[in-house]
This record gives structure tokens, C-alpha cells and sequence, in this order.
């Protein structure tokens, strides 16, 4: 008798697992089936088509938010012929699903429907967002212009004191080239999936999200699709937002946020440990003859708080007799310019005005003059125009044309060969992402540009960075 009980119970319990598996199939054929409808219909034209396609679309989503919060299977169900169609995001801890997934009813500026699943005990329940165009009876329920909903690409999960968030990393194509990521922060409160809570401590205060727009093409070179520009290191509770230069390529500064049990929190980040060299321009002060009693005012931190004081802070080119300092500037903001100091030392510039009060003897005695010490940004092209430059490294050749095949020219002017100085003409980025001045030089007169024998100056191209590493010198020309 015990025997033909282990039996019943055996075969019982395959029966049931062979019933679950089989609705995991059923579910997981009708949800495929359903959306081939609306990828059947992506290229429907406003009319009949189009409103084919506004139903498919809303019986594909009805679809999914009744079987995501009666069926706690769905949660876990790997839904791999879905996954070619759609967007399914898990969470690490497996309490969270996000289905996204693009309607084909916005062009080159696609629509898409998201349902957020997630588990609470042994329950399962689901939240819907997305723009129903039309209701059950056929009525069209919105006339202005719909929101747009991203698609999610991926959850992070945060275990804090007493609670658990989320870190959603979702995504937004506005047209054929502007797009932007942002990381979102989703919790559950009772039954209630919450996503307005502001965790993220900003100098503009708390937020609940952060966005990174850019430009797609610009970034079209990455291999990964979704972009995974936004990271989270789970370990160290750490978001890394990237930043832009002024091409709009990704710049080698990162904001850095870091959990400190409460809040996300910016980290300064005092080191240059990109080594970026070039920067988006130069900094220098507007009336460097005239220095301020306790010197530059150099700061050592975003908040302009903390002084540089008396330790050094050299500048990549400075010019001792003018006194001048031209800084490298790694980002510009309305308060405060970031520049680099030493080679790889972060400071900071008021990017506000800056009166100070001199000492100086004008025969009458001395009297107390009010001097403009305001710095001022100058992009590489103004510098340029005032400046010459030198390869740092002769296998930088000069070259006459852009192309693979050019003609080298050679910088041969007798004892001065050394001491280089090439006049900038213009600069120029290739197809290729190379970095271009187009030089002169003239070996018997000092300003090639203004030389009165043109037959005497050449003209060449050379490269003056590679990524964020500069490949030439900077020098200008200062009178006695």
C-alpha cells in the first residue's frame, strides 16, 4: 500500500510540473503570435491599418498584464522566441520584470509600451505603461501628442537598510540621431511598484532619475546594442555617468555616485586617472601681469571652497616673462571651470568675475587698484591662432595631402631644427576620427605667414592628438 502511494505522489507531482511547463508554452506561443500581429503591420499607414495596428498593439499588452499578475511563473519564464521580438529586463534578485517593447506607431521616433512585473510574497502583480490610443469600444482617447515611453534594457538591485530598490537603466530615441539613457530608481511600498522616489543627491538637489543625452551617431562605432553607457557596480554601490566633450564623443570624465546608506552621492574625483590631455579648451586669466595678493585663485574642489593654497599648480604652457598660464580646461559649467594642473591633478576656477584689489606704486604713493582677474575660456582654435606648435615626436610627419600615398615634407632648418616651430593654418578631423592641423614654416623667416618669398614656405598637415593624448607642443610668440 505504501508503495502504491510513493507512486501516486510521484506520478502526481510530474503531472502537475508537466502542466506547468505546458502553460508556459501556451503562454509564451500566444504572447509570440500576438506580437507577429503588430510586427506584421509595422509599416501600416494612418487609416484602417494603422488602427489594426493601435489594437494589436492593445490586445498584445492586455495579453501580458493578465498573464504577469495571475501567473507567478511568468516572472521567471524564459520566453526566448519573445526576447527576439521584445525587451525582457530581470532584476538580479528575481522579483522584477520589465516587458518593453516598440509599438511601430512612432517612425523614427518609435512609441514604445512597457509592463513592469513584480512579486510580493507569493503574488505577483503588474503595472502598465503605455499610451492606449484607443479604448475597448473603439474610441480614439487622445488628441495631442502622446507620451514618449522609453524601453528598459536593464535592473540593477540595491539592498539598503530595511529596503530594496531598483536601478532601471531605460532608454529614449527621439529621432534618427538624438537619443539619450538615464538610470531610474523603482522600490515597492506594500502592493505598489513606486517610482518617484529621489535618491540621487545632485547639486541641484534630489532627483529620482538622471538622463545622458547624446548623439547617436556619434557613438554608432560601439558593438553593444542596447549602448550600456550608464553602469552600476553592484559591489560598490557605485553609478557612473559619463560625460560628453565638445565634439560630442564621450569624454574621459565620469560622475561617479556612490550609496552611502541614504543618498547617491557625487564623489569628487580629484586625479586625472583617464589621462585626457586635451580637454574641451584652455583656461588663463584675464590680466595674468597683475597677480592677486595670495596668488592665482585656484580651488580644490566643484564647490569652490577648499584653496589650492601654496602648493604648485603648474599649467600645461606657461610663460614666465607675461606670467601667463594657459590651463587645460576638462569641463565648463556656469560655476566653476575644471582644469588640469601638475598632468594629472583635478582644480577648479571660478568661472564667475573676479575683481581684485592691488597694491601699486603709481609715483604718487602707493594706492589700492581694482584688477579684472576673471578667467577666461578659450577654445584649441583661438589658441591655435595665437600660438605655434612642434611635434613632440618626428614619427608625427608632416605630410603635403591627406592620403595614404602623400608626399612626407621634410623640417630641415639648419641649426634650428630642434627648436621647431610650425604656424597653424586650420584644423581638421577625417572621416576616420584623426585630428588635423594644417601647418607652415618657413626655415629664413620667423612668421611664415606673413613671409614677403612665399616660394620659401611649405605647407603640410600634421596630426596633433590621438584619443585624449597630445602629439604636439604649444609656443607662443612674447616680446621682450
Amino acid at each position: 500500500m505504501k508503495q502504491i502511494f510513493t507512486l501516486v505522489v510521484f506520478f502526481g507531482a510530474m503531472t502537475a510540473a508537466l502542466s506547468q511547463e505546458l502553460k508556459k508554452t501556451q503562454i509564451e506561443n500566444d504572447l509570440y503570435s500576438s506580437y507577429q500581429k503588430i510586427v506584421s503591420l509595422q509599416f501600416a499607414e494612418y487609416g484602417a491599418q494603422y488602427n489594426l495596428l493601435a489594437f494589436a498593439n492593445n490586445q498584445f499588452a492586455d495579453k501580458i498584464e493578465k498573464y504577469t499578475s495571475i501567473f507567478p511563473t511568468t516572472l521567471t519564464s524564459k520566453f526566448d522566441s519573445l526576447r527576439k521580438n521584445i525587451f525582457i529586463t530581470d532584476s538580479e534578485d528575481q522579483l522584477m520584470r520589465i516587458f518593453s517593447w516598440n509599438t511601430m506607431t512612432g517612425g523614427s521616433r518609435p512609441y514604445f509600451a512597457n509592463i513592469f512585473q513584480y512579486k510580493v510574497g507569493t503574488n505577483v502583480f503588474s503595472k502598465t505603461a503605455y499610451n492606449k490610443s484607443y479604448l475597448k469600444d473603439g474610441r480614439y482617447q487622445y488628441a495631442t501628442e502622446p507620451k514618449i515611453f522609453p524601453f528598459y534594457s536593464q535592473i540593477f538591485t540595491l539592498e539598503a537598510t530595511h529596503k530594496t530598490y531598483y536601478l532601471g537603466i531605460y532608454n529614449n530615441i527621439y529621432s534618427g540621431k538624438e537619443a539619450s539613457q538615464s538610470i531610474k530608481i523603482l522600490t515597492i511600498d506594500g502592493n505598489t511598484l513606486t517610482d518617484s522616489i529621489a535618491l540621487i543627491k545632485t547639486k541641484n538637489g534630489l532627483v529620482n532619475e538622471i538622463k545622458f543625452p547624446f548623439n547617436f551617431f556619434n557613438l554608432s562605432d560601439r558593438p553593444e546594442r542596447p549602448f550600456q553607457l550608464i553602469k552600476y557596480d553592484s559591489e560598490q554601490k557605485i553609478i557612473s555617468i559619463p560625460t560628453l566633450d565638445n565634439d560630442g564623443n564621450l569624454s574621459d570624465t565620469v560622475l561617479l555616485y556612490k550609496f552611502t546608506g541614504t543618498y547617491f552621492e557625487l564623489l569628487e574625483t580629484p586625479k586625472n586617472t583617464s589621462s585626457n590631455e586635451v580637454g574641451i579648451g584652455f583656461v588663463a586669466q584675464r590680466n595674468p601681469e597683475f597677480p592677486a595678493h595670495d596668488g592665482i585663485t585656484i580651488f580644490r574642489d566643484s564647490t569652490l571652497t577648499k584653496e589650492w593654497n601654496t602648493r604648485r599648480a603648474d599649467a600645461i604652457v606657461s610663460i614666465p616673462k607675461s606670467n601667463i598660464h594657459y590651463y587645460i580646461c576638462l569641463e565648463k559649467t556656469d560655476q566653476y571651470y575644471k582644469i588640469l594642473v601638475n598632468k594629472n591633478e583635478i582644480a577648479y576656477v571660478p568661472t564667475a568675475e573676479i575683481i581684485a584689489v592691488c597694491k601699486l606704486n603709481w609715483g604718487n604713493g602707493i594706492v589700492d587698484t581694482k584688477i579684472d582677474q576673471t578667467y577666461d575660456f578659450k577654445t584649441w582654435e583661438t589658441v591655435f591662432s595665437e600660438a605655434g606648435v612642434s611635434r613632440l615626436h618626428k614619427e608625427n610627419p608632416i605630410v603635403k595631402d591627406l592620403n595614404d600615398q602623400s608626399q612626407t615634407i621634410k623640417y630641415d632648418c639648419g641649426y634650428i631644427t630642434d627648436y621647431e616651430h610650425l604656424s597653424v593654418n586650420k584644423m581638421h578631423r577625417d572621416k576616420h576620427g584623426a585630428y588635423w592641423l594644417y601647418v607652415s614654416f618657413n626655415c629664413e623667416d620667423s612668421y611664415p605667414d606673413f613671409s614677403t618669398d612665399e616660394t620659401k614656405t611649405k605647407r603640410g598637415w600634421i596630426q596633433w592628438r590621438k584619443g585624449n593624448k597630445l602629439l604636439i607642443a604649444l609656443s607662443f610668440q612674447v616680446g621682450c
